[in-house]
């Protein structure tokens, strides 16, 4: 399957990490996609790559450096997707641990013409009636959720995407709007976390503070969004982490 794994070039500590995980999986075809760089982008570069106006109609406040390069990282490899003779690839932030099961993937039936994500990170919240994979796992549809560490995207999905708007504007993990327009599946168990490993954030820190688009979002303790994901979540229906 065909993998790209999103590295800033400055971080070879994460890609060393990365190559020494992934050497464990040979039905991985696995290319490193050199991150863009946030941080170090002009202002006019900026403007130039990034609706920042948009983005601030959607989320009530401006980007972090982190937050643009993020996002147009995993759009280059959405780029990349549709440049090549595959249906589907899996993508991966360079801190991303993966569960010695992650071959099951192999058995999710991807669509072609409908625009698909399957997320495979926990801290979801998810609806009913799964879909059985294999004997261990499911594949439900998402309610609320973050983390683009590691998720399936086929080409319908990375087309829509990247023509959603003339620039891009999205944080690269909002589900929450991205499901309007796209199928979004989680697997359970999950076969993808975060590591919790000694690293700094590299791609999405500004400062030491890494955006999530839900942490303002769940404050809203009384919001139906809000009280739909807690119900879920009491009813056993939410991805957790591996521990």
């Amino acid at each position: 399957m065909k993998t790209f794994v999103i590295n800033l070039e400055r971080a070879s500590h994460r890609k060393e990490f990365m190559s020494q995980q992934l050497c464990n999986f040979p039905f991985l075809d696995v290319e490193f996609v050199e991150a863009i760089d946030g941080k170090k982008l002009e202002q006019s570069e900026v403007n130039s790559l990034f609706d920042v106006t948009s983005f601030y109609k959607l989320y009530k406040r401006y980007p972090l450096p982190g937050e643009i390069g993020c996002t147009l990282s995993h759009l280059k490899c959405y780029e990349k997707l549709l440049k090549s003779d595959k249906k589907v690839t899996l993508i991966l932030e360079d801190d991303a641990c993966l569960s010695t099961d992650i071959q099951v993937i192999e058995s999710i039936e991807v669509l072609d013409n409908i625009p698909q994500i399957i997320l495979l990170t926990p801290r979801c919240s998810y609806l009913f009636q799964g879909k059985p994979i294999q004997d261990l796992h499911r594949l439900y549809n998402v309610f609320l959720g973050s983390c683009a560490g590691g998720y399936l995207i086929n080409k319908s999905a990375a087309n829509l995407i990247l023509n959603l708007r003339t620039k891009p504007y999205l944080l690269a993990d909002d589900w929450w709007y991205l499901r309007k327009h796209v199928k979004l599946q989680i697997l359970v168990p999950s076969v993808v976390t975060v590591t919790e490993q000694n690293f700094d954030t590299q791609i999405q820190v500004n400062d030491g503070v890494k955006s999530n688009i839900f942490l303002k979002k769940m404050k809203l303790l009384l919001s139906p969004m809000a009280l739909c994901h807690k119900c879920l979540k009491l009813m056993g229906h939410y991805s957790y982490e591996k521990h």
